[in-house]
């Protein structure tokens, strides 16, 4: 629903890579996320402590979970500075 916070978290169409060192975009397009509730049950912070990211001794304070949608990506464009 647009002006909620789902929608807010969701609903991108772009996505960002580095590629061959340059961070490039592309567009993508997908249906809206049919997006449900789901609970945590075990939270492991490893990943993000890999890339740098602070520990968090909390588990998230919200989450969402989607089983699927098909998703279209266009070329990628660098992003230029």
């Amino acid at each position: 629903e647009p002006g909620t916070l789902e929608f807010f978290l969701v609903e991108r169409y772009l996505l960002f890579t580095m590629r061959s060192g340059e961070l490039c975009y592309g567009q993508v397009h997908h249906t809206p996320y049919p997006l449900q509730s789901a609970e945590v049950l075990k939270c492991d912070n490893a990943m993000l402590r890999l890339d740098g990211v602070p520990e968090r001794p909390q588990p998230p304070e919200h989450i969402g979970y989607v089983e699927g949608v098909d998703v279209d990506v266009f070329a990628l464009k660098r992003v230029r500075q």
